[in-house]
């Protein structure tokens, strides 16, 4: 439990600060200072800022994973995203305008992968597929996906996000459910 409390407080002052500045302005000694811990007590969760990073993206993917496997539509689910982004522009823009974008990237887009796949495995209902397809399914859909949302974040227009989503929903919505059904192995 206090450990819980403790990886808590580190995550909760490292948001903080990314709402004020960029991601690479954030440093260990600010976040230390912020939640009143030791160095020592933050690198013993956490071996820098990208581990944070991946912590938090990862808990958001988890969350996302669980309202699809509870029957959540991945309309609602892209929805609680929009809402999230809008909610926290500035921390958004302090991680996508940061100098550190692309090794930053590769954070986000791992995220991305694994919303994708839960997205598909959702839709699979623990029916097998094809190996080969699912990976084109994901590849694609993580392609698209990803490239959207890095043209609304770069373009700073988080908040015509959810009018596009309305819009890709309303075109290719059961698009990928229809490509998990044709990839069932038989």
């Amino acid at each position: 439990m206090k450990q819980q409390l403790t990886k808590n407080a580190i995550r909760e002052s490292f948001l903080k600060l990314l709402a004020q500045r960029s991601f690479d302005k954030i440093t260990v000694k600010s976040i230390v200072e912020d939640c009143g811990l030791t160095r020592n007590t933050f690198y013993y969760y956490y071996e820098d800022t990208y581990d944070i990073l991946d912590d938090i993206l990862s808990q958001e993917i988890t969350r996302y994973s669980e309202m699809m496997a509870s029957g959540t539509p991945v309309g609602h689910i892209l929805d609680e995203f929009c809402d999230y982004a809008e909610n926290n522009q500035n921390l958004v823009n302090h991680v996508l305008r940061s100098s550190k974008w692309d090794e930053l990237k590769l954070y986000v887009q791992k995220a991305l992968d694994r919303g994708v796949e839960a997205i598909i495995s959702g839709y699979a209902c623990g029916r097998p597929l094809n190996p080969g397809k699912r990976d084109v399914i994901k590849n694609v859909y993580r392609a698209s996906v990803g490239g959207l949302i890095e043209q609304w974040f770069t373009r700073g227009n988080i908040r015509g996000m959810r009018e596009r989503i309305d819009v890709l929903t309303e075109l290719f919505g059961d698009s990928i459910e229809k490509a998990v059904e044709r990839s069932v192995e038989k």
